[in-house]
């Protein structure tokens, strides 16, 4: 997406990522059918959006330029940490994600190491 919106920019074409949670739709339904026990797990903190308001928060941040659609403080801390190469937005989101991407490693580590810890647990029930 940050290829994309480099290429594009001269163009006046502007790249939305979205990062929504997860949606309530009957692709997820089926989807749940299947989806590892662990994965549930995981998932399920986000808790479940409304697919209107998903296309709604998509729609306006695709409208208003914005490169990362968020929804959700999962998906927010994505979009600090998994800034690297995306495009500027300003000297006061550059500011805030300088001084916040050490901090949100940390808690991304943390994340991880839940989830680790979730599937470890997932296996050895599966096993026992």
């Amino acid at each position: 997406a940050e290829t994309i919106a480099m290429e594009a920019k001269h163009r006046g074409v502007t790249v939305t990522l979205a990062l929504p949670t997860d949606t309530d739709t009957p692709g997820f339904e089926r989807e749940n059918q299947s989806k590892p026990e662990e994965t549930k797990i995981i998932s399920g903190s986000g808790g479940l959006a409304k697919p209107e308001d998903v296309g709604r928060r998509i729609v306006h941040d695709a409208l208003k330029g914005s490169f990362f659609s968020i929804m959700g403080l999962e998906s927010w801390i994505l979009s600090i940490l998994c800034v690297g190469m995306a495009p500027w937005k300003g000297p006061v989101l550059c500011v805030l994600q300088f001084y916040l991407l050490g901090p949100l490693r940390m808690v991304g580590l943390l994340i991880q190491w839940n989830f680790q810890r979730i599937i470890k647990k997932c296996a050895k029930d599966r096993e026992n």
